[in-house]
Formats: C-alpha cells, sequence, structure tokens
C-alpha cells in the first residue's frame, strides 16, 4: 500500500484494500511530483499551474448524471458514489508521449461498479 499523508490536516484517511490485480513493484513517484505536474487546463496550460491554481476547488457538492442508453439513469452525488463499492487502491505506471513517466497510487470505486448499476442496453456504444 502506498504510503501517503495528506497535506491538508482536516483530510479523512481513505479506508481502501489493495487490488492484488493493479499492484507495480516499481517505486512510486514522490507526492509532491504527482500532485504538482498534470494537464488541467481549466487551472492553466503548464503543468504547475494546476497546483498553484486549483487551491479553491471543491468536490462537494458535485453530482454526476448518469443516463443515455441504459436502463436505470440516476444522479449521483460524490458520497454516493464512494459508497458504490469498498474503496480499492490500484498503482499504475503511467508513460507519457511527451516523455515522462510516473507510477502513481489511485484510491476509487472501480468504473465496472457503477455500470454494473446502471445496466447499458444492447444500443448504448460508448461509456
Amino acid at each position: 500500500m502506498a504510503a501517503y499523508s495528506s497535506p491538508d490536516p482536516k483530510a479523512q484517511k481513505l479506508a481502501e484494500k489493495t487490488n492484488a490485480k493493479f499492484v507495480a513493484l516499481d517505486k512510486i513517484t514522490q507526492y509532491k511530483d504527482i500532485t504538482t505536474y498534470n494537464n488541467f487546463y481549466e487551472f492553466g496550460t503548464d503543468k504547475a499551474d494546476p497546483a498553484h491554481n486549483a487551491g479553491t476547488l471543491r468536490s462537494h457538492p458535485w453530482k454526476v448524471s448518469v443516463e443515455g442508453e441504459i436502463k436505470n439513469p440516476k444522479v449521483y452525488d460524490i458520497d454516493e458514489l464512494l459508497k458504490l463499492a469498498p474503496l480499492e487502491e490500484r498503482v499504475y505506471r503511467l508513460r507519457c508521449v511527451e516523455g515522462w513517466s510516473m507510477v502513481i497510487p489511485w484510491i476509487g470505486v472501480p468504473l465496472a461498479e457503477l455500470i454494473k448499476r446502471v445496466q447499458p442496453t444492447g444500443n448504448a456504444k460508448y461509456v
């Protein structure tokens, strides 16, 4: 399990289990590098811009609407999504055509759990 602590003193520890199918034996990239090098153009076009400009981003009260060619359309809030299944940790090796690579732990709910609940129909072409 990757051992990172949040710089936010109010953050709660996530209770996750490691998914053995998604474990990288490589050394995990440093937290500072993982959290400050990214491409969220909504916060700026330089790789360091999101780390500087996203401080006011709040994930509550986010909602996700799942609709289209499915049997069970629904609007989920972030707390409902986090309760779809036990949280799991996966470690991914990311390599980019720009020439960088990182080994990054991810904690979340597998997308398959959401897809299972909404039940795409035979007419669905995309997820």
